[in-house]
C-alpha cells in the first residue's frame, strides 16, 4: 500500500513539475521550446549534474477540517503577558516586520497608538486622523539605515498612513507629524485612493506609491532642501491599482485589475510588464529573486523580480485574495489565503490556507552552450478548509481562527493538522468578550503573542513562553 501512494505522489509531482515546464517555455522561441520540452520529460538529473537542482518532496494536498482537543488556558503554553486600557475603542491594527515589536493601533477617536508588543508599554500617541483609515488603504511602515554627515548611522523608521485624500507621515520612534500632502492637489481634487501607500527609497530618492480609482499609479516624493513634498511623477495604468504596490533594491511593483504587473524604478521607467490575463486585486510578496502574487483566476504566479519572467504557475481551486507570508527560516515554503467573495464580481470561493512548497530549480537544455533554464518548483501541500486569519505564530505552528471566531486553534506548519483549540471566551466573558483580534505574520517568530481587545478599548496579550508543547 505504501509503494502504491508513493508511486501516485510522484506521478502527481512530476505531473505538477511538467505542467509549470510548459508554462515557463511558452515564452520561449520554437527551437528553444522543443529541446526545453524534450528536456522536462526526462528524468531530472542527480544533484552534481545541474547547479542549483533539488529533489522533489513527496506531497499531498489534503482538507482539513477538525478542530483537535478542546484546551483550557491552563493547559497551554501561553501565559497572560499585559493589559492595556486605552482611551476609546480601537478601530484597526497591524504590525510590520520592519520595525520589529512595534504594535500600531488606531483607535475610533483618529489616533494612532504604538505600542511595545513585549510590555504592553504606550510609546507615543499621534495626533487624530481626519477620518478613520479604510481597510483598503493599508498602512506601510519603512525601516531605513541613514548615514549622518559625520559618519554615524541611524535608522529612519516612518509610518505612511493616508486618510481620506491626504497622506501623512509620522516619525515611529516619537509618533511626530513629519509632512503630510493632499493627494488631490495638481487640479485633481477629490483624489479618492484606491490602494494603500508604498514607500520605497532613501531620503534623498524617497517615493511613495499610491493607486488611484481612476486607473493611474501616484508617486510623491520630498524635496529635503525646500522641505516640502510634491507629485513627482504619476502612470496611467488604465486599470484600478486596488492591491497594495510592493518592492525592493528600488524596484516597486504595481499589479491592476486588468491583470499587468508592472515593475517601476524610481524614476518612472516600467523595467517590465507580465500579463497575468487576470484580475491582482492583493499585494505581491518578494522573497530573494522571486514575487509571489495571486490572481482572480486561480493562479498563484511565481515571476523573475528582475526580469518579469515567469518562473512558475500553480493551478488552485479558488483565487489568493491576499498577500502570501512566509518564515525566514524556511526558505522552501509560503502561505497564502485563498478564496472568499472579492470586490470584482467573482463569486464566493471555498476560503482557507494555503501551504505551497517552493524550490529553485534549473532545466538544462540538449545544447550545453546554453544557459540553464531557471524555474520556481510549485506544489500545494495542504489546504486548512476556513481558515481567516493568522494571529501568532511560533516555529513549526500557526495560530490562526475561523471567520468571525474568536477560538484559537494551533495549526502544525508541516501538515495543515489543528492540534489544539482554545476559545478566548474563557478568558474575556461578558462585556469583556473580544471583539478585535490583531492579525499579523511574523517572519521570524519570534513575537509569539495573541492580542485581544474588548469593546471598550481593554487590551489583553497573551504570550507563549518556552516552546510550544
Amino acid at each position: 500500500m505504501t509503494g502504491e501512494n508513493d508511486t501516485r505522489r510522484g506521478r502527481s509531482w512530476a505531473m505538477t513539475a511538467l505542467l509549470c515546464a510548459a508554462v515557463l517555455i511558452a515564452a520561449c522561441g520554437g527551437g528553444d521550446r522543443e529541446e526545453a520540452m524534450t528536456r522536462a520529460e526526462e528524468p531530472r538529473p542527480a544533484a552534481d549534474e545541474g547547479a542549483g537542482t533539488q529533489a522533489a518532496p513527496v506531497i499531498e494536498s489534503v482538507v482539513l477540517d477538525v478542530d483537535g482537543e478542546t484546551r483550557h488556558l491552563s493547559d497551554l503554553p501561553f501565559d497572560h503577558s499585559w493589559d492595556l486600557v486605552l482611551p476609546a475603542p480601537v478601530h484597526m491594527s497591524w504590525m510590520d516586520d520592519q520595525i520589529h515589536g512595534l504594535l500600531f493601533m488606531q483607535l475610533t477617536n483618529g489616533q494612532i497608538h504604538g505600542i511595545d508588543i513585549y510590555s504592553g508599554e504606550t510609546r507615543w500617541v499621534t495626533r487624530p486622523l481626519p477620518k478613520l483609515i479604510k481597510s483598503q488603504h493599508q498602512p506601510c511602515v519603512v525601516s531605513e539605515e541613514v548615514r549622518r554627515d559625520n559618519g554615524e548611522i541611524f535608522k529612519d523608521e516612518r509610518l505612511y498612513v493616508i486618510s481620506e485624500d491626504k497622506l501623512f507621515v509620522f516619525d515611529c520612534h516619537y509618533g511626530q507629524l513629519i509632512w503630510r500632502y493632499h493627494l488631490g492637489r495638481n487640479g485633481s481634487y477629490g483624489f479618492e485612493p484606491s490602494s494603500g501607500p508604498f514607500a520605497i527609497g532613501s531620503l534623498g530618492s524617497l517615493r511613495v506609491f499610491v493607486g488611484d480609482w481612476e486607473g493611474r499609479i501616484r508617486v510623491v516624493a520630498y524635496e529635503q532642501e525646500k522641505d516640502r513634498p510634491y507629485l513627482k511623477w504619476q502612470f496611467p495604468l488604465r486599470a484600478v491599482a486596488s492591491a497594495q504596490p510592493t518592492g525592493m533594491e528600488g524596484l516597486t511593483y504595481v499589479g491592476d485589475r486588468g491583470g499587468m504587473m508592472r515593475c517601476f524604478d524610481l524614476d518612472r521607467e516600467v523595467q517590465w510588464i507580465y500579463n497575468a490575463r487576470a484580475p491582482i486585486i492583493a499585494p505581491g510578496m518578494v522573497r530573494g529573486r522571486t514575487l509571489y502574487f495571486g490572481a482572480e483566476d486561480n493562479i498563484m504566479h511565481a515571476i523573475d523580480r528582475r526580469t518579469g519572467r515567469e518562473l512558475g504557475a500553480l493551478f488552485l481551486e479558488s483565487p489568493v485574495r491576499s498577500r502570501p507570508f512566509a518564515f525566514n527560516d524556511d526558505p522552501h515554503h509560503i502561505y497564502a489565503f485563498a478564496g472568499g467573495r472579492s470586490d470584482v464580481g467573482a463569486k464566493a470561493a471555498v476560503q482557507g490556507l494555503h501551504s505551497f512548497y517552493t524550490a529553485d530549480d534549473n532545466i538544462p537544455y540538449k545544447d550545453v552552450e546554453k544557459h540553464y533554464l531557471e524555474v520556481e518548483r510549485m506544489a500545494k501541500e495542504w489546504f486548512a478548509e476556513g481558515i481567516t486569519r493568522v494571529v501568532a505564530s511560533s516555529p513549526g505552528h500557526l495560530y490562526v481562527t475561523r471567520k468571525n471566531s474568536n477560538v484559537i486553534l494551533d495549526l502544525d506548519r508541516r501538515t495543515g493538522e489543528i492540534n489544539w483549540n482554545w476559545s478566548l471566551d474563557e478568558e474575556r466573558k461578558g462585556e469583556d468578550r473580544t471583539v478585535h483580534l490583531v492579525e499579523y505574520t511574523d517572519s521570524t517568530d519570534e513575537i509569539r503573542t495573541i492580542v485581544t481587545v474588548n469593546a471598550d478599548g481593554h487590551v489583553i496579550a497573551y504570550r507563549l513562553f518556552g516552546h510550544q508543547r
